[in-house]
Parts: C-alpha cells; structure tokens; sequence
C-alpha cells in the first residue's frame, strides 16, 4: 500500500484546501511521520541568509512541537563564505584539471571555520524561536559522526567521500526518549582517520553529506532545500512527482539539463535507497512553508520515488 501523502498536478502554487481538509491532512501527515526520519539540506545561499533560514526553522517548530511527528535532522554548507574568506586572507584557491576545488591544509582551516561560524549563527537563531524544540550544532567530524576518505591526498587534496555514518550517535541526539526535542544540524567537515595533514578532517559536499547520512538513517524523506521551484519540463511547467525509471528519459531529451543532472541523479539515487516508502523533495527553499506543504501532501515542488509497488506484485 502507497502511504506517501498524494502530490498535487504540475503546478507552482500551492492548493487552498478548507479548513477540514487542512486538519485530514495534518491528522495523516501525524500518523505517516511520527518518529520516522526526515532529512533537509539548505545551500550556502540560504544558510547565510537570516529571514530564510529563519523561515525553514519556523517549520522545523512546527512539525516537532507536538509529541508525534518527524524527527528531523538538517545539514547545510556555505560555499559563498568560504570564497569570500579565502580571498580576503589571500589563501590561493587551488583547482584540479576538472575544476573543482583543492581542499588543502589552509583551506580545509578556513573552510572549518566559515562553516562553523554560519553554523553557531543557524544554532542561535533556531534556538531563539522555540523552548521545547532546540537545535544541536554539529561538524560532521564530531563524535565523529561521519567518516570519509579523502580523494588524493597524495596530492593534497582533502575533499572526500563518506565511508562511514554514525546512526547511533546520531539517533541519541534524535531521540525523544528523555523528553526533549533535538534537531542536529550538521557542517559537512567529516573526520578522516588517513587525514593527519589536516587534523583528520575531510571536506565532504554537503548534498552528499546529507544524502549519506539520510540513507543510513533510513529516513521517510529527504529534502533538498534550493533556490529553484523544483524539476521543470520544457513549458517550465513543474513536474510535481518522478518515478526513478523516469529520469534517464528526462535527461536524455533535454528536458533536464545542465547543473540539474547531478542533482537529479542524486536524489534518484538516494530514492532507491530508501524505498517505496521513502522519496526525496526538490523545493525552493525561499518561499514560505514549502517543506510543510511537501510532508502535508500539498505539493510545491519535485518529489523522486522509486516505483510504486501495486498489490500483488
């Protein structure tokens, strides 16, 4: 049986539904979620953005406040900070032949910090919202939470990917059992045990950092907080659902494209993981109750499935 909340057809705005709709809903969002896991990322543009952030912990309030619901965890990077640090200390950003980003020694020091900076900022402000829902700021590396392997440190490179995530750290921060509600939000610096140049610390992108951690902790949803309304097809229209079997035809004609694709194939990847009862949501961060319009079954943005399992089969 289908117990993922129904998406509305392709379309930017959200439903009005009266209020006995809205009160079925919030009933069957409260019986789906209470105490499965929900996963949600938000970029460097919105992490360093006081009233949208301010906005994403509003609804983390709300959908933990009561004694049943989601237990939520968040990760968020900070791209844009680091950039700006790296130039006024004149730390040299270094490149490989693709590109990206060298984390070195002195970058993976400015880095840490920016990141933990904005994530201190996140705590407190999360923290001045609510008395009985607090937010625990983390780096990936404490209690070492998660681990990862650094992609060629032989030639100083301490970016890196997850080996490793620590779900029972993880779930006693989580965990309702003492009467308190914790919600970790989490900078994606992992601990490398190989990482000694950089006191084992590997820099982990942190879509992929929040994607391991929500496929280790078998989460109900996980949620990309963006700056995009979604998946769009060729009319700009959105696509409100995706099967996993669709994606590669959507590439493969053009209709998703361009920096679209990873992060698409990214989230068919971790809908796979998690199942026919889980998904992972593309919504735009900046608009106002996005994320409880996706867990109430009211749309606003993609959401990637695997394919629905029918009876019988």
């Amino acid at each position: 049986m289908n117990d993922t909340p129904a998406h509305t057809p392709a379309e930017t705005s959200v439903p009005i539904l009266d209020a006995t709709d809205l009160l079925e809903n919030f009933l069957t969002y409260q019986e789906q979620y209470d105490n499965q896991i929900v996963g949600f990322k938000y970029g460097g543009e919105l992490a360093e953005d006081a009233a949208k952030v301010r906005e994403i912990f509003r609804q983390c309030v709300i959908m933990t406040r009561s004694h049943r619901g989601p237990l939520l965890f968040g990760v968020h990077g900070g791209g844009d900070a680091i950039t700006a640090a790296l130039a006024k200390e004149g730390v040299e950003r270094v490149d490989d032949a693709k590109g990206k980003r060298i984390t070195n020694p002195a970058v993976m020091n400015v880095a840490d910090r920016e990141l933990g900076l904005i994530n201190k900022s996140n705590v407190r402000l999360f923290n001045s919202l609510s008395d009985d829902v607090q937010a625990v700021g983390l780096a990936a590396y404490d209690g070492r939470l998660v681990t990862a392997t650094p992609f060629d440190a032989a030639n100083n490179n301490y970016a890196g990917r997850v080996t490793k995530v620590n779900t029972g750290f993880l779930s006693k921060i989580m965990s309702r059992s003492s009467g308190t509600y914790n919600i970790p939000l989490i900078y994606p610096i992992a601990y490398g045990p190989t990482a000694e140049a950089t006191d084992y610390r590997i820099n982990v992108n942190a879509d992929d950092l929040a994607a391991e951690i929500a496929m280790a902790m078998k989460a109900k949803r996980f949620i990309l907080l963006s700056n995009i309304p979604g998946v769009l097809d060729k009319q700009k229209n959105l696509i409100s659902t995706l099967s996993t079997d669709d994606i590669a035809g959507l590439i493969e004609d053009g209709t998703i494209t361009k920096g679209m694709i990873p992060k698409v194939e990214g989230a068919r990847d971790v809908a796979l993981e998690l199942g026919d009862a889980g998904g992972v949501a593309i919504i735009d961060g900046r608009k106002r109750s996005t994320m409880l319009n996706e867990l109430l079954g009211m749309g606003g943005g993609t959401l990637i499935h695997a394919p629905r399992l029918t009876p019988g089969s």
